[in-house]
């Protein structure tokens, strides 16, 4: 069982088999620096984007925003 932080990962991976190249961008939280984190993207081929400014991870909100509208 993965840790509940990772659960909707893995949902979504079991949704879509194939995410080979998707880029993952998130904030330096404890459950994104975890080893769990990691070793799960690049299991499924994901690559990460991580930052460590609060406000660069604006542009990558408001681009989600605009995608899930």
């Amino acid at each position: 069982m993965p840790p509940l932080k990772l659960i909707p990962f893995h949902i979504g991976f079991e949704k879509h088999k194939d995410v080979t190249g998707l880029i993952v961008h998130s904030d330096q939280g404890y459950q994104y620096t975890s080893h769990a984190y990691p070793d799960m993207l690049l299991k499924v081929g994901a690559r990460i984007s991580m930052s460590n400014c609060l406000y660069s991870n604006h542009p990558a909100m408001t681009t989600h925003a605009m995608v899930t509208k």
